[in-house]
């Protein structure tokens, strides 16, 4: 459990260790933002893009939403969505080159999607959200998925849709066209502390070599 003073201490630890040795970086940080990378996460409080790449202030822009989810492209957007704003934003402005859908086992919302936990299924918002997603279900039957497998198999298929989708949005797709940005997706095994690339050659998930 951590507790405010927790959070107030640990700031003060990072700012004991990084600033007073490196103010010059953060002079550039306040003028400005450069990333080159993208990474759409899921807000499970154990999958930090940060932290599992180990990555500095101003080094990767970080989007998380329920799920990992990048929803279809529509023309006529409707919706209020943080997430593709964000997504715009990002391709549009900043020297975005890689763009990663990083989802991870154990995902709640893909648990929900799916039916097989349904402790989320009164959740008015959530459920709206997570309907982005309803094409797992289809892909499990086609599949005809185990049991023992269903819960591997929907979050990475999770990724793989949110990948095919991301690629339809025409400023990304524009920019994939020109060779000027890639779109991956990874799996973070969070019993293993292991890290796995969708192949899509190969339609299949390789781990990183640690």
């Amino acid at each position: 459990m951590v507790s405010l003073k927790n959070l107030i201490d640990g700031f003060k630890k990072f700012r004991k260790a990084h600033y007073a040795s490196n103010k010059t970086v953060f002079e550039k940080l306040a003028k400005s933002q450069k990333p080159n990378t993208l990474i759409i996460a899921c807000s499970d409080s154990r999958v930090d893009p940060a932290i599992l790449s180990s990555s500095n202030l101003g080094e990767i822009f970080v989007v998380r939403n329920v799920a990992n989810i990048i929803p279809e492209y529509q023309s006529k957007q409707k919706s209020f969505d943080s997430t593709i704003a964000a997504l715009e934003f990002a391709v549009n402005i900043l020297p975005i080159k890689n763009i990663i859908i990083l989802g991870h086992s154990g995902c709640a919302g893909v648990k929900s999607i799916v039916n097989y936990n349904n402790k989320l299924k009164n959740f008015k918002f959530l459920n709206y959200w997570l309907e982005n997603g309803q094409k797992i279900k289809n892909l499990i039957k086609k599949n005809k998925v185990k049991e023992i497998d269903l819960e591997s198999f929907s979050e990475k298929e999770m990724i793989k849709m949110s990948v095919n989708n991301v690629k339809k949005y025409p400023w990304i797709k524009k920019k994939m066209k020109n060779n000027q940005i890639m779109v991956l997706g990874w799996y973070f095994n969070i019993k293993e502390c292991a890290l796995y690339q969708f192949d899509t050659k190969n339609n299949s998930y390789k781990k990183i070599k640690t």
